[in-house]
């Protein structure tokens, strides 16, 4: 089964969403272009933030305060739980930002695409590092605009040392 071809980069290689897809709607139909400004220089993995010099949606990630309500959720095609921010607002950006891996054929499958800055790993993901979980400490998801797995909303922090 061939797999849909989302666009080129600028260096020629053509790019495909993988089987299960992390491609948020709101960044497909900025993709084709922000990968025309990303030269692969023959990496294997490829993460880049694009700015398109306009508007082009809203950021969903967000720095959180001691005073933010925060909840935790699986979101959709994800295993593990998400820190999110209730009562917040997304924030109009012009950067979208791209995961890319080259498969052996020489295209690029997109991991995840989405709009803003780039974020780092969470915590249960396999790429996770040392910064993760500051990061995810200090940022949050805006509760309400990521579809999530119904029954997984909890309080309690999966990554907290207790």
């Amino acid at each position: 089964m061939s797999k849909k071809i989302l666009g080129r980069m600028k260096s020629g290689e053509e790019v495909v969403d993988r089987e299960v897809s992390h491609l948020h709607a709101s960044a497909e139909a900025h993709l084709a272009e922000a990968l025309t400004r990303i030269d692969s220089l023959g990496r294997g993995q490829i993460k880049k933030t694009v700015d398109l010099g306009r508007v082009i949606g809203r950021s969903n990630c967000v720095s959180t305060s001691e005073d933010d309500e925060i909840v935790f959720a699986q979101r959709v095609n994800r295993p593990g739980l998400s820190r999110f921010v209730k009562n917040r607002e997304p924030k109009p950006t012009s950067r979208l930002t791209v995961k890319l891996h080259r498969l052996a054929d020489g295209k690029y499958e997109v991991r995840t695409a989405y709009i803003g800055d780039a974020g780092v790993a969470e915590p249960w993901d396999e790429d996770a590092k040392a910064d993760s979980i500051p990061f995810w400490s200090a940022h949050a998801l805006c509760f309400g605009y990521e579809p999530v797995v119904p029954g997984t909303e909890t309080e309690k922090c999966p990554w907290a040392q207790h």
